[in-house]
């Protein structure tokens, strides 16, 4: 999860914590965290505020205790995937405009970015029917069995 976390532009340690918060079956504090990753509660505080401003993960207390545990986002796991549609259904509307504006000058040029924005394009729609054919296969929140009612 650490390498996918980078190539999405996160930092590993991200990742890190992402992944075992799928792999935990109960909510973590800080300190437990940064003990089983081996890294400073700094950098866990950090990433864990980055992975909750992503609705990866959030934040939940336990009676009589006033540390803040993490778990991953119980709601829908949607979120991501719709965030991946909308950046590239951005990168086509920028590129097509591009495309456009460079028409009259630069007629070649326009096409090759055009087809780059066709990628974006086809790569949002067979996203968009991925999410259509998950959110009819699993509407229900995706949680873990430890929290399960």
């Amino acid at each position: 999860m650490g390498l996918f976390a980078e190539e999405d532009g996160l930092p590993r340690i991200a990742g890190r914590i992402w992944g075992l918060m799928m792999l935990a079956e109960e909510p973590l504090h800080f300190d437990e965290i940064a003990e089983r990753l081996q890294v400073s509660r700094a950098s866990v505080s950090t990433n864990t505020r980055r992975l909750l401003d992503l609705h990866i993960l959030e934040r939940v207390t336990k009676c009589g205790d006033r540390r803040d545990y993490w778990q991953l986002n119980s709601g829908p796991a949607f979120d991501t995937l719709v965030r991946v549609i909308e950046r590239f259904d951005h990168r086509d509307g920028v590129l097509r405009q591009a495309a456009d504006e460079l028409e009259p000058a630069l007629p070649e040029a326009a096409e090759r970015v055009r087809r780059r924005a066709e990628v974006f394009r086809a790569v949002a729609g067979g996203l968009r029917h991925a999410l259509d054919e998950l959110r009819q296969a699993q509407p229900e929140p995706l949680l873990f069995s430890a929290r399960s009612p």
